[in-house]
């Protein structure tokens, strides 16, 4: 969104996930990206990497694939266990943080777990887990 001078007003989210129009000036824009790259230098001082052999192959945790029953639905789905940065749905990395990875977290194989999510109360049965 063009605004004065030269500067733009794009929409800027922030905490709580509320929107706010910002006019980004030289001086903006630097205290943006300088909180961008604390943010993720945070993020990589407490990464850890995980192996295989780090991965309990009897409970879920981040780094297990685990194939899932949905009951409802009588469809079977699998994903990996990821943390936040990893997660995409469309490669079935499922975050730990998400509310099926909340629920499943620590569970073993046999149980079933209910899930309040964005679209409704879901059901599964946890088939099988593996080190990813």
């Amino acid at each position: 969104m063009p605004a004065r001078d030269g500067a733009f007003a794009p929409r800027v989210f922030l905490s709580g996930g509320l929107l706010k129009d910002v006019i980004l000036t030289p001086e903006n824009e630097q205290a943006l990206l300088e909180h961008r790259i604390a943010t993720l230098e945070e993020r990589l001082r407490n990464a850890r990497v995980i192996t295989k052999k780090d991965v309990a192959k009897d409970v879920v945790s981040i780094g297990s694939k685990v194939k899932l029953r949905d009951i409802s639905a009588k469809q079977t789905v699998e994903y990996r266990i990821v943390g936040s940065a990893e997660a995409n749905p469309a490669e079935n990395k499922l975050s730990n943080e998400s509310p099926v990875g909340k629920a499943i977290i620590g569970k073993k194989k046999g149980e079933t777990v209910e899930v309040t999510a964005p679209r409704g109360s879901m059901k599964f049965k946890i088939l099988e887990i593996k080190a990813a």
